[in-house]
């Protein structure tokens, strides 16, 4: 088995299967492939976790990573994926568009579809929460929130929000999105950290 095996379970989009494979190499309950470091695995493995909305899982794991591996195997790229899975458990939502850019820059091709999977599912979380607290926001402001650019938040129009030129506020409209429920006391204080984080950025 090589660097192919584990590019197989990213593939996959069995994330389960992914997880489970990375904690066995972690165990040694199995040998890691050839040409894949144990810094690949906590990669993967916090990716994943954190596309499956499992931030206290990721956290657990990030501890693990930060124990586990030496200085020499902390890469820029580890460093990346560590500071985004404490700025996603902190719920610091300028943090969170920081740590995504940085990691755009830092992970390498073979990472890339975790990364693409970990962004839509963050995004639509953020979007459901917006829906949820508002009945308008300024697109700037859900540009921020969202880590996007003005015009790609326009484009939520997309998702039966409506959208008025004129004052450049967006009118969304609550939906269910295919994302992992999150249970009711998590909505509860993203919703208060989200709309004290919008009378921030009013001021």
């Amino acid at each position: 088995m090589g660097a192919d095996s584990l590019q197989t379970y990213i593939s996959s989009a069995e994330g389960a299967s992914l997880v489970a494979f990375c904690e066995d190499c972690e165990l040694q309950a199995i040998p890691i492939p050839e040409e894949v470091t144990m810094a690949d695995i906590y990669i993967c493995l916090l990716l994943q976790l954190l596309a499956e909305n499992k931030i206290t899982r990721a956290e657990i794991a990030a501890q693990r990573a930060t124990r586990g591996l030496s200085a020499h195997q902390v890469t820029a790229e580890v460093t990346a994926v560590l500071q985004l899975v404490k700025a996603i458990a902190s719920r610091d939502y300028a943090a969170i568009n920081a740590a995504f850019s940085t990691l755009s820059t830092q992970l390498r091709p073979v990472f890339s579809e975790l990364e693409r999977r970990l962004c839509v599912r963050y995004r639509q979380q953020q979007l459901a929460l917006i829906a949820e607290a508002y009945v308008q926001v300024r697109v700037p402001n859900t540009a921020v929130l969202l880590g996007t650019s003005v015009e790609e938040n326009k484009q939520a129009q997309t998702l039966g929000w409506t959208y008025d030129a004129a004052t450049d506020i967006l009118f969304p409209v609550t939906a269910s999105p295919a994302v992992q429920p999150v249970a009711a006391s998590d909505i509860k204080e993203q919703l208060k950290q989200l709309s004290e984080y919008v009378v921030h950025l009013e001021i």
